[in-house]
């Protein structure tokens, strides 16, 4: 199966599921690493993270909310740190989709969205949208002016999405090493 590692870590604590993550998945393979990022519009008064707390500090009749896209994933998980940690009460609203997440935010329904880097992207670049911050574990090449949680003080605040194949832990060694050969191979364009 691909999924994302919120399908194993996270899932289990939101629902249960009729399996055991950590006794029945075995990863295969990485196949890729999502960053996620926290952003507002951009006549949005805050223009960095600790900006966007201390508005929310203030300014509690507002009632700061963050959309997300789905509950129990990286962006959720950094938001309820964020506010557990600076004791500030900010609303995560699951949006559904990635999509409706950045109409969201344009339509002036959340404060802030946190997403995906390549569902912002076109936004920031418009002008539209400012990032304060991201769940890497370092700057971002083509952002490198946006600090990561981690580095704001957030120190669970490393929250990427990793993708990757996972089998039963049942299947047999010799097919969990296949795949992943014909993974590496694929990936490395031989």
């Amino acid at each position: 199966m691909i999924n994302s590692s919120g399908m194993l870590t996270n899932l289990p604590y939101l629902q249960k599921p009729s399996y055991d993550p950590l006794v029945d998945i075995v990863p295969v393979v990485q196949v890729g690493i999502l960053t996620n990022i926290f952003a507002v519009r951009s006549d949005f008064p805050a223009n960095s993270f600790k900006e966007f707390v201390e508005y929310a500090r203030k300014n509690p009749q507002k009632k700061i909310s963050c959309g997300i896209a789905t509950a129990g994933f990286g962006t959720d998980l950094g938001m309820r740190i964020v506010s557990m940690q600076e004791k500030v009460d900010i609303a995560v609203v699951p949006t559904g989709s990635s999509a409706a997440l950045v109409t969201a935010l344009l339509g002036g329904h959340v404060a802030a969205i946190g997403g995906s880097v390549p569902g912002l992207m076109p936004q920031v670049k418009a002008g539209k949208v400012k990032i304060l911050a991201s769940t890497a574990d370092k700057r971002m090449d083509f952002e490198p002016n946006v600090p990561t949680l981690f580095e704001l003080g957030y120190k669970q605040g490393i929250l990427n999405e990793v993708y990757m194949i996972s089998a039963l832990r049942e299947l047999h060694q010799p097919v969990i090493k296949k795949l992943e050969g014909a993974v590496l191979q694929s990936d490395s364009g031989t």
